[in-house]
């Protein structure tokens, strides 16, 4: 008896485990799955003769079966025209992390040469939805030959899922375009890249967009037209309207304005969340026009060498934690704060700004409202000034080198206290 009803004990548990199960038992059918080599379809890889229909031909034979992975062997790849990928397609070239030599060797390299002249064409690569771009080098051999043209986007994605992953975009013009079509849950991780003009555009995205470990960096050579067309018009970072956007471990080097936030789809704006990041000698590290008025930007534990501009047209909240800010020749103020939102600095330094001007003020605040607390500002020179349109103020606990040096004209709310020499 006692052994019929622990019997008819396991079967009931038993009966209960596969019910529950039985919604997941597809996952265990066998899937299809295809990885092609991309010489299988005539791609040449000399360098010389064009492989934009063979690219293409695997592309499709592989999208056909329901996706897969072309596999890129090294060599370089003349592209005279652009691909387009299907959705679950990947792109994969022999790269394990993203390469910075500019000899190429040992790469999977795509040459790119369509659109010279018109930075509004199409995309050199279009990736869909749930697609991935590898371990790949980009390459545009006539760039600069007679002077820097304006080319297409390198990159565009259109739909959920689109990544580019352990990639060298050497010269771009536009190198990454997340934002003309919707691209929600992307991913961009581990990419060197040298864009002429802007680096990362990221719009429309209503989904949780991450991008990790980038480096924006002149790879082509930091002088002449190089240098003067990435510090007077370069934009490195861009973000429009995008919900939940994390950024880490991601930095520019050189370019006029390192992060930019701005209005995007439908006039929609965004949040970020930006930590472990920095823009290095670039007249503007950040410029807000706009973000979302309930979330905002958030920056913590970065590096910046140039000036914060927050615009007019912003009335989001801007916050820097634990952030160092040092100058290039042209900083006077590192910030210069005009939008209706609340800006706040905790547990910043500031080193030597005024470098043009040694009365200028290291944060200057015309409206809006400001917090300044636990921060260190290494000069003596004028720590802080606001103007007649500041709404309030809290400015405590911070350490003001030389004596507080603080200029109050607001007619708002101001509290000024706990500051130690």
């Amino acid at each position: 008896m006692l052994l019929s009803l622990l019997s008819l004990r396991r079967i009931v548990v038993l009966a209960l485990v596969l019910t529950a199960l039985a919604p997941f038992a597809y996952a265990a059918k066998p899937q299809k799955e295809m990885s092609v080599n991309v010489l299988k379809f005539g791609v040449k890889g000399d360098g010389v003769t064009d492989d934009t229909k063979a690219f293409q031909k695997a592309i499709y034979a592989v999208a056909k079966t329901g996706g897969g992975v072309i596999n890129i062997p090294v060599g370089k790849y003349m592209i005279k025209g652009h691909l387009y990928v299907p959705p679950l397609v990947t792109l994969q070239g022999v790269a394990q992390s993203p390469y910075s030599d500019m000899s190429m060797e040992g790469a999977s390299v795509l040459l790119a040469v369509e659109g010279e002249g018109n930075p509004d064409g199409p995309p050199f690569i279009f990736l869909h939805a749930d697609c991935t771009l590898k371990g790949v080098t980009i390459f545009y051999p006539n760039q600069g030959k007679n002077g820097l043209k304006p080319y297409p986007w390198t990159i565009s994605g259109d739909g959920d899922g689109v990544s580019i992953i352990d990639c060298f975009i050497i010269n771009p013009w536009q190198a990454v375009d997340f934002g003309r079509h919707p691209c929600g849950r992307h991913l961009i991780r581990g990419v060197n890249m040298g864009p002429l003009y802007k680096g990362i555009f990221v719009d429309a995205c209503y989904d949780v967009g991450r991008i990790e470990d980038v480096h924006i960096f002149p790879f082509v050579g930091w002088k002449g037209e190089v240098k003067e067309q990435i510090s007077k018009n370069a934009t490195a970072f861009i973000f429009a309207k995008t919900d939940w956007q994390y950024v880490t471990n991601c930095f520019s080097f050189g370019y006029k304005t390192g992060f930019l936030f701005t209005k995007g789809f439908k006039e929609r704006t965004g949040n970020v969340v930006i930590t472990q990041s920095g823009a290095d000698d670039g007249d503007i590290c950040v410029q807000v026009d706009a973000a979302q008025p309930h979330s905002g930007v958030a920056f913590n534990n970065c590096q910046f060498m140039g000036t914060v501009v927050i615009k007019p047209t912003n009335n989001a909240p801007i916050k820097f934690s634990n952030c160092g800010f040092w100058p290039v020749n042209s900083t006077d103020n590192f910030a210069y704060l005009e939008g209706t939102g609340n800006t706040t600095f905790t547990g910043c330094h500031f080193l030597d700004w005024g470098r043009k001007n040694p009365e200028s003020a290291c944060i200057v605040a015309k409206s809006g409202s400001l917090i300044v607390n636990g921060c260190d500002f290494m000069s003596g020179k004028t720590h802080i000034k606001l103007e007649e349109g500041v709404g309030s103020a809290n400015i405590f606990g911070n350490k003001l080198r030389g004596g507080a040096k603080i200029i109050n004209e607001s007619k708002g709310t101001v509290q000024i206290g706990l500051n130690v020499d």
